[in-house]
């Protein structure tokens, strides 16, 4: 009798779990070509791709696949709007696919027409009643990327330009962001450009490759303090070379070492009190002359655990990021780290119990 009790349970919650399965998004198990074949050959169904770009490491992701996605409010439009499907972005045809669309956050919720074209995208998990919101906003042409630039192209007014890359931030495209704000600046006034919500997306810009907007910082400085204050500008001028120093260093951009060397001596004139950025100048001109072993010697728990959390991880990202480093170096540092913490939570231990003695 308690067995029998014991099947029909089960069944119970299996078919419970298969019900809210079912009538959640129903994801397609097809490649993307299959996909965009489908939604052009479907004649009274969706014409329209979801595509959930995930990686097995998100949190985010799993609470959206998990909890969000299984409600039968999430089937009902998804299911009845679009082909769903869902890829990995480091395995499989999700690696290509991660390039294709620019996907740098997880999880990433693209919106493409029949042809792959994208329509919107949104970043970041939600409740399934937000998220279906957003994606009603996100599924309007109107609200794509390409629309917004088609409108500023139009009437490059500040407004317009403001438009275009609230949807590019939105959907974190930095880069495009960035390029965008590089190639349009001399278009504005300075009143306009120095304006409180211009100048965030302008600093912005300032480490793009061969760009124009740094050196125009550079030599209009005082004129732009008296716009946004020599502080900010200060601030963002070492953010740009930090930036162009850890692309130099990952070999993501080549620079001539006395490039190098001027950014780096410019970057320790504005950040004498900032440990990132003293590193960072350090290490890129051990690096400009391929001296790996001084980088090691850097590359130390007792130089690190001791900085502010912010500090340390910052750098820890820097060092393992270099273009060359040996994986046995990443390793050794975090074990040094770990039984160095280890020492320093027992020594804290020690003192507390001196004291309440």
């Amino acid at each position: 009798m308690r067995k029998s009790f014991l099947l029909i349970v089960s069944a119970l919650v299996a078919m419970g779990a298969y019900s809210q399965e079912k009538n959640g998004i129903y994801f397609h198990d097809i490649t993307f070509d299959q996909a965009l074949e489908k939604a052009k050959n479907n004649m009274k169904g969706p014409n329209l791709v979801f595509l959930d770009c995930y990686t097995e490491w998100c949190g985010p992701c799993k609470q959206m696949a998990n909890v969000e996605f299984v409600k039968l409010e999430a089937g009902n439009f998804f299911n009845s709007n679009f082909i769903n499907i869902k890829k990995d972005m480091e395995k499989g045809e999700g690696v290509s696919l991660a390039v294709r669309y620019a996907v740098t956050a997880f999880p990433t919720f693209l919106i493409l027409d029949k042809d792959g074209k994208e329509i919107g995208r949104i970043v970041g998990g939600d409740k399934i009643e937000s998220f279906i919101l957003k994606t009603k906003k996100a599924m309007d042409p109107s609200n794509s990327p390409e629309a917004k630039k088609a409108v500023y192209l139009a009437s490059r007014t500040v407004q317009n330009a403001l438009a275009y890359m609230e949807v590019l931030e939105s959907g974190y495209m930095e880069k495009q962001m960035a390029v965008f704000m590089d190639e349009e600046f001399a278009n504005f006034e300075d009143y306009e450009l120095f304006s409180d919500k211009m100048w965030p997306y302008f600093a912005r810009a300032l480490s793009v490759e061969g760009g124009k907007s740094l050196l125009y910082t550079v030599k209009n400085a005082a004129t732009i303090s008296n716009y946004v204050g020599k502080q900010r500008v200060d601030k963002a001028l070492v953010s740009a070379y930090n930036s162009i120093l850890m692309a130099y260093l990952s070999g993501k951009r080549d620079l001539p070492k006395e490039e190098v060397i001027s950014i780096s001596e410019k970057l320790l004139l504005l950040s004498v009190n900032d440990e990132v950025s003293v590193y960072t100048s350090k290490i890129a001109r051990l690096y400009t002359d391929c001296n790996m072993n001084e980088i090691l010697n850097l590359y130390s728990a007792n130089n690190l655990v001791y900085m502010s959390v912010y500090d340390s991880q910052a750098l820890e990202r820097i060092f393992a990021g270099i273009k060359g480093m040996p994986k046995e170096n990443i390793v050794k540092y975090y074990k040094e780290k770990e039984k160095l913490l280890k020492e320093l939570s027992e020594q804290c231990a020690n003192w507390m119990e001196m004291f309440t003695k």
